[in-house]
C-alpha cells in the first residue's frame, strides 16, 4: 500500500549531515563497523532538494552502501520529514588510501607512524 500526501519538507545540508552521521554512530555501538566507517569517509551532498549523493571509494563498499540504504533511507526520511529523498552512490577513485604491499612498504609505512619501531627491530636484531 503506498500512502499518499507524505511529507516533503525542505531541510538544511547541515540537518541531513546530523542525521547521517547518527546513523553511523548507531550502526558503530550495534557493531557494524564496517559500514559505520564507509558512511563516516565522507559526507553526503545533496544535488537537488530530494537527491542526496554520496562517495564511495570502490565497487565493494558501493555493494555494502546499497545493502545498508534500505535501512538508512526510511530513516533519513522520517528524521527530516521529506518521503522523496533518493540516495546516489557514486565511486571516486581517489577516495582510495595510499595502498602498501611489500613487507618493506609496510615496514616503512610503519615507521612514518611510529619511529620507534626501528629501535625495536636493532634491539631484536630482525631483518629488514
Amino acid at each position: 500500500m503506498v500512502e499518499e500526501n507524505l511529507p516533503e519538507e525542505s531541510f538544511e545540508l547541515d540537518t541531513l549531515r546530523q542525521h547521517w552521521n547518527t546513523y553511523a554512530e548507531r550502526l558503530k555501538k550495534e557493531g557494524k563497523q564496517n559500514i559505520a566507517s564507509i558512511m563516516q569517509m565522507h559526507q553526503p551532498d545533496l544535488t537537488d532538494p530530494s537527491t542526496l549523493t554520496f562517495q564511495v571509494a570502490n565497487d565493494m563498499n558501493k555493494v555494502e552502501m546499497t545493502r545498508e540504504i534500505e535501512q538508512l533511507l526510511p530513516f533519513l526520511r522520517e528524521k527530516l520529514r521529506h518521503y522523496g529523498i533518493s540516495i546516489e552512490l557514486n565511486i571516486t577513485e581517489s577516495i582510495r588510501e595510499e595502498s602498501v604491499f611489500s613487507p618493506q612498504e609496510k615496514y616503512q609505512h610503519l615507521l612514518k607512524i611510529n619511529p620507534v619501531l626501528e629501535t625495536l627491530r636493532k634491539n631484536f636484531d630482525l631483518d629488514f
